[in-house]
């Protein structure tokens, strides 16, 4: 009988709409910064995926977390692992422990302002 809605790694694991739309404004803020920030450093983000499969596995599985750790800290993206952590959650929406580049393509070039 708390009155305080439960925090979830998924928007759908709870019924209440406050949970949900927390979760993805929270989600959308850090896939714009993320975005924001590759375009600092990078022409397009095509040109940061391209970038990134050169320190990607060569396999079709995707990235662990810690992959995908290390790929951001070869390019020279030397953010927090709580950064690097979150922003992979947000890409793992399959929510099986692995990312691949087209996910990472897809969500940040989706995370554009309108």
């Amino acid at each position: 009988a708390g009155g305080e809605a439960p925090v979830s790694s998924s928007p759908y694991v709870h019924g209440t709409n406050i949970v949900r739309w927390t979760y993805q404004a929270s989600g959308n803020l850090i896939m714009l910064e993320f975005r924001n920030r590759l375009l600092q450093k990078y022409a397009s983000i095509n040109e940061a995926c391209q970038r990134f499969s050169c320190d990607a596995p060569p396999d079709n599985r995707g990235m662990t977390k810690q992959e995908w750790r290390r790929v951001l800290l070869k390019q020279g993206l030397e953010w927090s692992n709580k950064e690097k952590d979150m922003i992979f959650e947000e890409l793992d929406f399959r929510q099986d422990g692995h990312i691949t580049l087209s996910d990472v393509h897809i969500a940040v070039e989706a995370a554009a302002p309108v």
